[in-house]
């Protein structure tokens, strides 16, 4: 199961790190910072450790770590390093973006020349994301306990209140995996996707990623995996 304290941990640094996103985009804009510097930390954690240490006084205090320390700065790090790999592309050269173009759920933020771009899924990111829920549902069934094989499994995470459930859980333990610079890549966007857009493929509106929300979303998978409803 989830751990609190690990899981609160990362949705606030994800948080974090995603204003300090939308504040490194304004900072290409307007000249203040270089492309290529932004490319380099965000390509490696070490380097983002350093850029972030260098700099913590002058960034925007909701988008550094709480404190200046190694042990609040690394996870921090690790967390903006992995953006580029698991939803953004940085682009040199942007160009001028099309009407119609992607609205992920970055996209209010993204001026007309945009730096990052949101990752465009392939199919192989959408199966992978399917395997990395099923592997979720299956960790979820051994530690509660509950006998059910891969057809039981494949069943559950078909439903259709199961599967935004299951997206949301799975995307948690990878938030985790990500304070320490670990990612599978595009299939993390491809998960969040699942549960911050509607049906029809546009983000939802003023969604906002909460703790509560992921540990009853295992509670929920909890009962459909053990046919027990829990309390509290």
């Amino acid at each position: 199961m989830i751990d609190h304290e690990k899981l609160t941990q990362a949705v606030e640094t994800h948080r974090r790190t995603f204003e300090l996103l939308k504040w490194l985009e304004s900072a290409l804009n307007q000249g203040f910072i270089q492309f290529g510097s932004v490319h380099a930390f965000g390509s490696d954690s070490e380097a983002a450790c350093q850029w972030i240490a260098r700099h913590f006084q002058n960034l925007p205090p909701d988008g550094r770590p709480a404190s200046p320390s190694e042990t609040d700065i690394q996870p921090h790090a690790h967390m903006l390093a992995t953006y580029l790999s698991t939803s953004f592309d940085a682009v040199a050269q942007p160009g001028y973006r099309r009407a119609g173009d992607c609205s992920c759920w970055c996209c209010s933020w993204l001026e007309a020349l945009p730096h990052l771009r949101p990752k465009k899924l392939s199919v192989k990111d959408k199966r992978r994301a399917q395997r990395l829920k099923l592997d979720a549902l299956r960790q979820l069934a051994l530690d509660v306990d509950a006998k059910a094989d891969d057809a039981r499994l494949e069943e559950i995470a078909a439903g259709a209140d199961p599967a935004a459930s299951l997206a949301l859980v799975t995307y948690g333990h990878q938030l985790i995996r990500r304070l320490r610079g670990l990612t599978e890549g595009p299939a993390i966007l491809a998960l969040w996707r699942e549960f911050a857009w509607d049906p029809g493929g546009s983000p939802k509106r003023k969604f906002k990623l909460r703790v509560d929300d992921i540990l009853q979303a295992e509670q929920r998978l909890i009962e459909k995996l053990t046919g027990k409803r829990t309390t509290g």
